[in-house]
């Protein structure tokens, strides 16, 4: 009898749809079984609630002030792996510290829960020797075409890199970060006029109508297909240097603007002041270029941001004096600029 266990995060929005999948084909099914999803989350997930409000506010604000932009057609209220798990009646298990590598947790799960079949459907942590050695097959879900498009935000890099489609891996996880031998690969078309969580959506949909060949394989014990090189794999750090523009001004106007269509947001400095700009225009009129929010790029061209987390300028100031502003990535909350 097989047993399969299933890692997630709680903060990604592709986890429950595959779990829900994973479920419905493993119902009564004999041979194997699902026996419980872990919780790879390094921090506590925000409540229903707190989901809720700041879902229909963004999407508020999108319909409000971005007109030109279409809305995501993601399921909404998402249900998160808490949400999921209860609704499926699953057990979920959180690990000591939120370590999957925990010595603890590792015995817990080989003696108490003895899974043979492991699959990571959003697991940000990389797996130990010891966690590794539980599975007799132990596959990762990756939102990316392997092995071009490794570690985080492979959809939005590939957007990126102007290519003509994205996709998705199912591999066997090896000591090598999304390194091992591929069981599964397809891709879709990419649309530059299609927003990103929508081609997130649409490439995790496909991801779910393969889960069935997948398992298959994993019971099957398939030892997958040998990457033909190691795979290129994008940091967060990488992230983070191409949408903090410290000096806009040495970039293009036009390398500007295909870095804010790939990535959503871009923080920009603007007078020594960092700003979460999401919609950005060229502007050549006197009274437009007396905005203190005005910057040259490299090639002369004046551009200005109108959009700041999807807002207007005076309201995303007033959400700041609440003050509700998500945080920057180094804790910081983002500032308001000058008050002109």
């Amino acid at each position: 009898m097989d047993r399969l266990l299933i890692f997630g995060d709680n903060h990604l929005s592709f986890p429950p749809l595959l779990i829900r999948e994973a479920h419905r084909l493993l119902k009564g099914r004999s041979g194997i079984e699902l026996c419980g999803v872990v919780d790879a989350s390094r921090c506590v997930a925000p409540s229903r609630l707190s989901r809720n409000v700041k879902g229909a506010a963004t999407r508020l604000s999108k319909s409000l002030f971005n007109p030109a932009r279409i809305r995501p057609f993601w399921p909404a209220p998402r249900e998160n792996l808490s949400d999921v798990c209860r609704r499926l009646r699953l057990p979920i298990f959180t690990p000591s510290n939120r370590n999957i590598n925990d010595l603890d947790f590792i015995a817990f799960l080989r003696n108490d829960i003895r899974p043979t079949l492991g699959l990571s459907a959003g697991c940000l942590q990389i797996f130990g020797k010891e966690c590794m050695d539980l599975f007799d097959v132990l596959v990762n879900y990756h939102n990316g075409l392997l092995p071009d498009y490794g570690g985080l935000y492979a959809t939005r890099w590939s957007i990126y890199q102007n290519e003509d489609s994205t996709g998705f891996t199912y591999h066997r996880i090896s000591g090598v970060v999304d390194g091992g031998p591929i069981l599964y690969q397809d891709s879709i078309a990419l649309n530059k006029e299609t927003p990103q969580e929508n081609i997130e959506f649409l490439k995790t949909r496909r991801a779910a109508a393969a889960l069935e060949e997948v398992l298959n394989r994993m019971i099957a014990r398939d030892p997958g297909m040998a990457q033909p090189r190691h795979p290129r794999c994008f940091s967060r750090k990488a992230f983070d240097d191409i949408t903090t523009l410290s000096d806009p001004e040495r970039l293009t106007a036009s390398e500007i603007e295909k870095r804010l269509s790939a990535f959503d947001c871009l923080h920009i400095r603007i007078k020594g002041v960092y700003y979460p700009v999401t919609s950005l225009k060229r502007v050549g009129g006197l009274n437009e270029k007396k905005s203190r929010l005005v910057f040259s790029t490299r090639d002369s061209i004046d551009m200005l941001p109108v959009r700041f987390q999807y807002l207007p300028l005076r309201l995303f100031r007033l959400c700041h004096v609440l003050p509700i502003l998500p945080r920057r990535t180094d804790g910081s909350r983002y500032s308001a600029g000058p008050q002109t």
